[in-house]
């Protein structure tokens, strides 16, 4: 598959934005950034490759690893990881959205219902199986992990 020059701009608008809402996510999320209760990229990436379609899926590959690069400050096995997992999510969840007749403007209640069951249910929880595993293998997060203390409030 041969990437057109106008596929190539959407793909590096597309990690520019992706970076900048990881940015503005980061104020969102927990003091350690890897664990996150809204990833406003996640829906960003989803948004893009079910308008745009697949061949976009490199600006969620780039976006992502360049965001746990150089916002979450992670190392660049663990940053490769986690955006494999972020850009698995999307493309998972716009495969499933797809082959179920999704229809993007959200008309009809059962479009809904995909929505919340294939891409907001199964693709994340896809995707932050990779992420979470890319964690526990990369001894980031281990037996004993306080997970729950990263939301406390004071």
């Amino acid at each position: 598959m041969r990437i057109t020059g106008k596929q190539l701009r959407q793909i590096l608008i597309l990690t520019c934005i992706y970076f900048i809402s990881t940015q503005l996510g980061s104020e969102l999320n927990s003091e350690n950034n890897y664990i996150k209760l809204i990833c406003i990229p996640s829906g960003l990436g989803l948004a893009a490759l079910v308008l745009f379609d697949y061949p976009l899926w490199p600006g969620i590959l780039l976006g992502g690893f360049l965001s746990n690069l150089f916002i979450v400050k992670t190392t660049i096995p663990i940053a490769l990881v986690l955006a494999t997992g972020n850009t698995f999510e999307a493309v998972l969840g716009t495969y499933l959205l797809c082959h179920f007749k999704f229809r993007p403007a959200l008309e009809r209640t059962e479009d809904v219902l995909k929505f919340i069951i294939l891409a907001a249910i199964l693709g994340t929880l896809v995707g932050s199986f990779i992420e979470v595993s890319g964690l526990w293998f990369g001894a980031i997060i281990h037996e004993g992990y306080d997970f729950w203390s990263r939301f406390e409030v004071e």
